[in-house]
Order: structure tokens, then C-alpha cells, then sequence
């Protein structure tokens, strides 16, 4: 998936059991506990689990994605008349191949939160604070602050990048993305909210783009 150049022709099409995302959203949560409990880190500052109070912040950023997604497709279609969709998208036609798809973007939606929300932000801010310390000796609510904001920004470079076999407008989709679904968790302290609005909207998406000729 993050080595992607470009989307097979069946991607959203062929709906399988997806050994992949389930693999990596599974690995990537091991590998998350694992380093919370093997460091000082807080286990606290990002949570699996989440109280449903915090549900309408979900909800509200499922909208400003669907926003968002929906200014840039006119944007493009408007001043950018050859960008068009480069993957065929194919609702799922029985029973299995529906549950195989909730699965599959249940799955990856789980495994982008894990890393580019959780995992790659709290170890850049870590190596970034201690680069501080080792140099200053004394660590600010300033550094503290910097290191967060520029862990979050690398991050959003990342997870923009890992959608590039999608094609230009959805690298810059998921750079707003990256900046809304970080909001959610800073604001619900909690990995399930974001995970479920981004599972929403690629649900949300596959049934409009599914209808586009």
C-alpha cells in the first residue's frame, strides 16, 4: 500500500479478503501497545478505545472530509479538466463481497490512523524533544510544541504520499485529511473517532464514485 505507484485496474473492484490491511492494521496496533508500554510514553495521550460522547466530533469531521473531498473534485473538474478518477470503482454485488469490503476499509482505515495519527507523530515528537534537550539541556512549552507540530506536518507529508497511486487531487485531498482527522483525535483523545470517520467517508465515497461514468 505505501509503496503504491499506481492503482490496479481492480482495486475497488475485487473484493477479496483483505489479507493486507487486516495484516498491517493488526501488526501496527501490536506494534503501537508495544512501544507504549516499552517506553515512558503516555497511554493515555492516544487511546484505541473511546467513550461515544465524543461521537458528534466524528460525525462533524466526516463532514468537513466530505467537504473538503467534494470542493477539490469541482476545483479539479473545473480548472483541471484532465484530472479525472484513475481507479474503476465497482460497488459489491452480494453478501460476502460487501462484508469483505466493510472489512477492507475498516481495516485500512484502522492502520492509517495507527501510524500516520499515532505511531509516526509520537516517535518524530520524541526524537524531535530529545534533539532539543541534548542541545539546550532544558526543554520549553515552545520546543514542546514545535517538535508536535512538526512531527504532525512530516506525518501529513507521508499520508498524502501513500495516496499518489490515486492521482494528484487525492494527494492533496489527504493532506486536508490528515489535518482534519488530526484534529478529531487531538480533540477526543481517542484513535476509534478518526478511525471511524475516515472509515465513513471511503465508505461514503466508494458509493458516490461508484456511480460515476
Amino acid at each position: 500500500m505505501l509503496c503504491r505507484t499506481s492503482a490496479p485496474d481492480d482495486i475497488f473492484c475485487n473484493w477479496s479478503f483483505p489479507k493486507e490491511q487486516l495484516t498491517a492494521a493488526l501488526l501496527s496496533g501490536l506494534f503501537l501497545y508495544a512501544c507504549h508500554r516499552i517506553t515512558a510514553a503516555p497511554a493515555q495521550e492516544y487511546k484505541i478505545r473511546g467513550s461515544w460522547k465524543n461521537a458528534g466530533i466524528a460525525l462533524l469531521s466526516l463532514c468537513a472530509l466530505m467537504i473538503v473531498a467534494g470542493a477539490l473534485q469541482w476545483a479539479g473538474s473545473r480548472f483541471l479538466p484532465q484530472a479525472k478518477n484513475v481507479a474503476v470503482v465497482r460497488l459489491p454485488q452480494d453478501v460476502p463481497a460487501f462484508f469483505f469490503c466493510v472489512l477492507t476499509f475498516l481495516s485500512a482505515a484502522s492502520f492509517e490512523e495507527l501510524l500516520f495519527r499515532a505511531f509516526v507523530p509520537l516517535c518524530l515528537k520524541e526524537i524531535l524533544i530529545n534533539a532539543a534537550i541534548t542541545r539546550q539541556k532544558a526543554l520549553t512549552e515552545r520546543t514542546k510544541k514545535a517538535a508536535m507540530l512538526s512531527a504532525i506536518t512530516v506525518s501529513g507529508i507521508l499520508f498524502a504520499l501513500s495516496h499518489r497511486y490515486l492521482g494528484a487531487l487525492a494527494v492533496l485531498n489527504a493532506i486536508f485529511a490528515h489535518g482534519i482527522l488530526t484534529a478529531c483525535l487531538l480533540r477526543t483523545k481517542s484513535l476509534a473517532f478518526p478511525s471511524l470517520a475516515h472509515f465513513l467517508y471511503n465508505m461514503v465515497n466508494l458509493v458516490i464514485l461508484s456511480g460515476c461514468k
